[in-house]
């Protein structure tokens, strides 16, 4: 507004002033302008350069200027190729915030019908009423952090256009750890030539017409701290930036522990895909629901011990989905256990949401739409603790009988190495007190003995195949 009121009192009285946002796009005129628009768009970054030409071509000979294009993003938030988060949700990565300026750029400065490229905004900066991000409070569009601490990505992009400052600047450095390889390594420069070193060792040399280096093969890392160097080269100069990225290893897989669920409700849902969908098994059913606040809720049936959960998103792949987790002991008090979830968007099988253990009989969802819409939308949902058997039946689980031999490994047998692990397991299974399963005559006598170790073998046996696949 300060940008169209000084022109105006220049006596610019034909400009055209548009606003461009991560979330819509709007014309603003003064008085004595020949026209006032508002048009809203979807803010995909590439959308920008048709929507201005096509506003050219409009317009005639209208002075336009951009006067503020920008997105969020924290320095917390990473992914490779991310999908564009919502404007105002709670998963701000900082590599779409430098995907989204990088196409802008492009776009702007091969348009000089653009007389004015306002970028916004220089610093991260309050707003009181905002809630997105990893920060309340915050308006993320800045280049800057709002204390000045750290330069974002994006800042050394324009620092490699605008700039002639020699500079060489590693992208995602914050990206860490990882648990895989990267799928590229992209660097910022206004270098003759990059090269790359992981570990030390080349990755290669590479110019470039738009200061956009990348390495998209060859990039192996190794458990621990792993070197990153990009080497800018003008002429006989040298130019180093350097970070450090963690490769940890990936969660080894585990045994589903899923729980029996007793019932499933929902705030709502949409005409044939109720919330009964996300226990039935299937990966073609799914519940659905419209709107930031829609809620699914689990009966465990009693109380029970819950350390994570797993849901497998609908469309899960194409959209990232935002949710928040509570549980209760009597459906009335609710307790947060995960706050600003987020799904990984890409993947459509189960992911795993992790929390500090807890002891509750409910567990809701509130479900707060995704990246492309305000609808929510799951496959199946599990949650995750302690077993019993009648989890184990319930839920079809084939844990393998033949747990160990006489030096701790499967022996392709069951016997009394295997009966012992059974119990031990069992025993770890139950609330207190329910190990008196039986006494000489079959009914609980006030002690745990023989008997109940043999009661606690069968039980476990009646919910476990007795073989190991291994050994067919």
């Amino acid at each position: 507004m300060y940008h169209g009121q000084s022109l105006v009192r220049k006596g610019l009285e034909r400009s055209i002033f548009l606003h461009w946002t991560q979330a819509e796009a709007v014309f603003v005129c003064f008085p004595g302008f020949k026209t006032i628009f508002l048009m809203r768009s979807g803010g995909q970054a590439t959308d920008f350069a048709p929507w201005a030409d096509g506003i050219h071509a409009s317009r005639g000979t209208d002075e336009i200027g951009v006067t503020e294009y920008g997105a969020g993003t924290s320095i917390n938030h990473h992914a490779e190729n991310p999908p564009e988060p919502a404007n105002a949700g709670p998963w701000h990565p900082e590599e779409y915030q430098s995907y989204y300026h990088e196409v802008h750029w492009k776009a702007m400065k091969t348009r000089p019908f653009l007389w004015c490229k306002a970028l916004w905004n220089g610093f991260d900066f309050g707003v009181d009423s905002r809630s997105e991000g990893d920060r309340d409070g915050i308006n993320d569009k800045g280049m800057v952090l709002r204390d000045r601490t750290v330069k974002k990505d994006a800042f050394y992009w324009y620092k490699s256009n605008w700039s002639s400052t020699p500079t060489v600047y590693i992208t995602s450095r914050r990206f860490t750890p990882r648990v895989a390889n990267p799928t590229y390594v992209k660097v910022y420069s206004n270098c003759d030539n990059v090269e790359l070193f992981i570990n030390g060792v080349s990755k290669g040399v590479l110019t470039s017409t738009d200061h956009i280096y990348q390495w998209t093969s060859g990039l192996t890392l190794t458990g621990g701290a792993n070197e990153i160097k990009a080497i800018g080269r003008i002429g006989t100069n040298q130019y180093i930036d350097v970070c450090n990225w963690d490769l940890g290893t990936p969660p080894p897989p585990v045994k589903n522990l899923s729980m029996q669920i007793s019932a499933v409700t929902a705030s709502g849902y949409q005409a044939g895909n109720p919330p009964e969908n996300t226990i039935d098994g299937s990966m073609t059913t799914r519940w659905a629901s419209q709107g930031r606040t829609e809620w699914i809720k689990y009966d465990l049936g009693f109380m029970r011990e819950i350390q994570k959960i797993k849901i497998a998103f609908y469309n899960g792949n194409s959209r990232i989905a935002y949710f928040d987790i509570h549980v209760s002991n009597d459906n009335s008090t609710w307790t947060p256990v995960l706050t600003g979830g987020v799904s990984s968007g890409a993947t459509t099988d189960f992911e795993e949401f992790d929390f500090p253990d807890t002891s509750a009989r409910y567990l809701r969802i509130t479900a707060k739409g995704t990246s492309a819409s305000d609808w929510n939308s799951y496959f199946e949902v599990e949650i995750c603790g302690p077993l019993f058997c009648a989890d184990v039946l319930a839920c079809g689980l084939k844990f393998d009988a033949d747990l160990s031999g006489p030096e701790g490994s499967p022996d392709c047998r069951i016997d009394i190495y295997d009966l012992a692990v059974m119990a031990a397991d069992w025993l770890q299974s139950v609330p207190a007190g329910d190990a008196d399963l039986s006494g000489p005559t079959g009914i609980p006598d006030y002690r745990v003995d023989l008997y109940d170790l043999a009661a606690m073998s069968a039980d476990w046996m009646q919910c476990n195949i007795p073989q190991d696949p291994a050994c067919n």
